[in-house]
Parts: C-alpha cells; structure tokens; sequence
C-alpha cells in the first residue's frame, strides 16, 4: 500500500483523523495493521494519540500489537501516558499493555509511562498506572525514578502521590543526585519542604562533590537555602572540593545570599581546599556589589591563596578594574607588593583550580 514523504499508509491517517469506517474499510481490503511510518509509528499508534477508543479497540480487535515500538522505543501506552488519554490508558492497560515498558524520550532516556506522567503531573494517569501494579521506583537508563522527574519538574501532588505509594526518597540517579537534591537545584521550595518533612537526614547528603545547600547557593535558590537553615543544615559546609556555599555565592555573584549567608555566621574568613577566601574569588569574576559586603562582613583583603596571590592581583589579572579599584581603595592605597603578590610572576588563568558547575541533569 502507497505512504506519503513521512511514511505513512492510509490506515495511518484514518486511525490518526477518527475514521472508523475508513479504518474498517482498509483493514477488510487487506491494510497492513503492523506498517510503520518513518519514525517506526504504527496505525495503532496515530489512534492512541487521537483518544478515539473505538479506533484503538478496533485496531486492537484486528490484530494489532498492543506493544509496538518505534524507534525510541515508544508504546501506544506511552503515547496515552503523556497525553493523559484516561480511557484509552485503560483500554490498553486491560488488553495488556507493558506499563513497564520503557522508551527514550523524557529528559533521560528509558523511561517508562509513570515516569512521564510524573514528569507532567499527570494525577489521573499517575494513580491509573499505580493501581494496575506500575513499579514505583523502577529507574531508566539513568536511574531517575520517577520521584526524581516528579522533584526536578515541580510537580508536588505527584511527589505525594508516589511517597504515599512508598517511593524511595534517598534514591540516587546516575549523577548520584536524590530527589532532594533536584528540587534544590531548581528551587521548588515546597517540594524541598515536603521532603525535608519525610526524611529530615536527607539533607545534607551529597550529591557528587556538594549537598542540597551548595546546589541551592549555585542556582540563587535563597528560599530553599533559608528552608535548609532552618533544618539544621550548618552554613559553613564544605563541600567535597573544599567549598562552602558562601565561597559558591561569590564565585557566582548572588548578593542576596551572600547577604543571608553572612546574617546567618557565614564564615568570611573560610579558605577553600586551593586556599581561596571569598573575596578572591568575587575579586577574580569582577563581583563589585559583593566585595564591600565581604569586608564589612571580615574577609581578610591581603590573604593570599596556596598560589600566593592576594584578592587584588586575581582581579587585575582577570582585569575586573572596578574591582580592582574598590580593593585598592579599601587598602587606602598602601599597598605593599610582597603582601599581595604582585611580586610573582603573573602566570595563566588556567593554573587556577576553580570548580565547574555541578552536573545535574
């Protein structure tokens, strides 16, 4: 049977537009029910993501396979799960769908259909694949979970949803990050919060090099920060590379946490594994609203690093001038080459060890 530039048959197009009686038709006169169009989709597919149950049921009747995949490896069930075809979901489930099946197309590959409806927040479809036996913390090629796609993407009543069902909070994903762990990093507060509430331990675990707080102070996330705080989280953690999260503050120029952080005994002082203080690394990025903070707050101007390098050499090696005026100001001038550093040699910006964002996703 002829297709069209994107491979699909006829049927494709009756089962995709609600034509039953073209449907019927076609499959009399011997329509291929397993054709696939370019991207690997059957006839059995287009009607799934139409929500047509009588198209889906007649398909099914005529011998359709109910867990055909495309080249992502994508079900009819998939297509229902995203789409939040309720009835359809059903009408598959009861033919037998594989509500375990996985796919590769959700922000990690492999997932199965609860992940995508924990993705979106999809309650109904969440609760229909839940009670048909759907594993809870079945993880796709990735290791998310499905509380991990729920925490990432904000989604609470699902978050609560999958808990109640028994979802591992603690579960790690391939970038060793827990559910916790994703809410801080995109600053879904109240998911935080509910998880804070299920397993209070949680939070200073760490994800990689850093704990929920540090990823909060990376993304400016200050009400998850303050949450933290108040959960006992201690402000001058150090984190696997030797970072607090005032040192992340600094490094990426949030003045309202640096202000909450130093309100709350923040050290300023704090010296990072390489040595670096907070005012070298606002003085290296050039961050002028953060460095009278700094030293209102106590940094020491004239430390010097394990590179032997004070604040105002970073800067003018950076060549951030504002800052490097705003230092050299606060010196009142006297400034004395030794104690700085500027008497070594002005080496590569690359010698430097600064730490890369986290990797998350």
């Amino acid at each position: 049977m002829s297709k069209d530039s994107k491979g699909r048959t006829p049927l494709h197009l009756a089962a995709g537009s609600w034509q039953l009686e073209s449907i019927t038709y076609l499959i009399k006169h011997g329509a291929e029910i397993t054709a696939v169009d370019v991207t690997g989709l059957t006839p059995l597919h287009y009607a799934a993501e139409s929500g047509v149950i009588s198209a889906v049921q007649l398909l099914l009747d005529s011998g359709a396979d109910i867990n055909s995949t495309n080249q992502e490896s994508l079900t009819p069930l998939h297509v229902v799960s995203r789409l939040g075809h309720i009835q359809v979901m059903q009408t598959l489930i009861k033919a037998g769908a594989d509500i375990e099946a996985h796919c590769s197309i959700v922000a990690s590959d492999k997932s199965t259909p609860l992940h995508h409806a924990a993705t979106k927040g999809d309650l109904e479809t969440l609760t229909l694949l839940i009670q048909h036996g759907a594993n809870i913390n079945v993880p796709n090629i990735s290791q998310w979970t499905s509380l991990h796609c729920a925490s990432a993407n904000g989604q609470l009543e699902a978050v609560d949803i999958l808990c109640q069902h028994g979802a591992d909070i603690a579960a790690l994903n391939s970038n060793q990050c827990n559910s916790l762990h994703l809410a801080a990093w995109h600053g879904h507060f109240n998911i935080c919060q509910y998880l804070l509430g299920k397993v209070p331990n949680i939070r200073d675990l760490f994800v990689g090099e850093y704990a929920s707080i540090h990823l909060a102070a990376w993304g400016g996330k200050l009400d998850v920060m303050k949450l933290l705080v108040q959960h006992g989280t201690d402000v001058n953690l150090y984190s696997m590379q030797g970072w607090t999260p005032l040192h992340v503050a600094a490094w990426t120029g949030n003045t309202k946490v640096v202000e909450f952080l130093v309100q709350n005994k923040a050290n300023v002082q704090a010296l990072s594994s390489e040595g670096w203080n907070t005012l070298h690394l606002a003085a290296w990025k050039g961050h002028v609203d953060i460095l009278p903070y700094l030293i209102q707050g106590g940094a020491d101007i004239n430390a010097r690093s394990k590179n032997g390098v004070a604040p105002l050499k970073l800067a003018i090696q950076n060549r951030q001038l504002i800052a490097a005026g705003i230092l050299f100001e606060e010196m009142k001038g006297n400034i004395d080459i030794h104690e700085i550093g500027m008497d070594t040699e002005i080496t590569s910006p690359s010698v430097y060890q600064f730490p890369s964002v986290p990797s998350i996703l």
